[in-house]
């Protein structure tokens, strides 16, 4: 992903070794975007009192009728039906060998399509993801500006001002699939962060808990990825938890997941018990001290 490019990027450019959550800091001062664990910004400021609404390009939707409508058959196995896949509005870029995902606003506006490559020779040129291109225009949004999956998961989160906030869009529709439709509060990210757009929407929609449910990105707990998603956690924690919406943090410590799984990949029994576990920033900090 864009954190561990620029790790490797920052070793040979410098021959150091920085951290995740260095990383993360360069980014995110780099797009000119506040987020958690960022003391700086373009954007924004320490000093800022009041939050100004970004204005987001909005593309024709004419160009969802290119990519034909597929089904990943391998997703299914993983537990995303083919009625979520269609109702996602999953396609295939036959030219580029990609899977695309329209990305859309709470009311449906168009901001972007993404497109996850498949081929290795497609992933060493270009990324695993890219935006679409059609003639000359690409289909590229500000991930940092907007949650995916607010389209279809707007209407439950603002009856039971809840939100569950995955980092990917899968983690999203595999829980349309497994939990179903109308249990389904969760959005993503798209990164290991929360922007401070992206939190601005949900307490907007009257949010009155916001559970951060990142991968189990650590092997053992006390590790240095470990320490890494702590730290995370503790600076999504210190921007935002004392803004007027209860922060609480899904942490597989007693890893019932796999390495670098999402809260919601082994199913309802293992997301329920995870849920039911969600902790408070004080309990993270227990575990790590522990």
């Amino acid at each position: 992903d864009i954190f561990d490019l620029i790790i490797r990027m920052n070793q040979t450019n410098t021959g150091e070794e920085i951290t995740l959550g260095d990383a993360i800091k360069i980014y995110t001062e780099r797009q000119g975007f506040l987020v958690a664990g960022s003391s700086e910004s373009s954007a924004f400021s320490e000093e800022e009192k009041e939050y100004c609404k970004p204005a987001i390009t909005e593309y024709e939707k004419d160009v969802l009728h290119y990519p034909l409508k597929a089904i990943v058959d391998t997703w299914v196995g993983e537990g995303i039906s083919e009625e979520t896949q269609r109702k996602f509005g999953i396609g295939l870029n036959s030219l580029m060998m990609s899977i695309t995902f329209p990305h859309f606003g709470e009311n449906w506006e168009l901001y972007g399509v993404r497109q996850r490559m498949l081929s290795q020779e497609n992933v060493d040129r270009y990324g695993k993801y890219r935006p679409l291109e059609r003639g000359e225009t690409l289909y590229s949004s500000p991930l940092s500006f907007y949650l995916f999956g607010l389209n279809h998961t707007g209407l439950q989160i603002r009856v039971k001002k809840k939100a569950i906030v995955f980092e990917g869009e899968k983690s999203v529709m595999k829980m349309d699939s497994i939990m179903g439709s109308h249990n389904n509060i969760s959005v993503a990210s798209f990164f290991f962060f929360l922007s401070r757009h992206q939190f601005e929407i949900l307490k907007s929609m009257g949010v009155e808990e916001i559970i951060i449910a990142f991968d189990r990105q650590f092997r053992e707990v006390g590790d240095k990825e470990f320490k890494e998603l702590v730290s995370v956690y503790q600076s999504i924690n210190d921007r935002y938890g004392e803004k007027g919406v209860k922060l609480s943090f899904i942490l597989d410590s007693e890893k019932i997941s796999d390495y670098k799984d999402s809260p919601i990949d082994k199913g309802v029994e293992v997301f329920s018990k995870l849920y039911s576990n969600k902790k408070s920033i004080e309990e993270v900090q227990e575990v790590l001290e522990v």
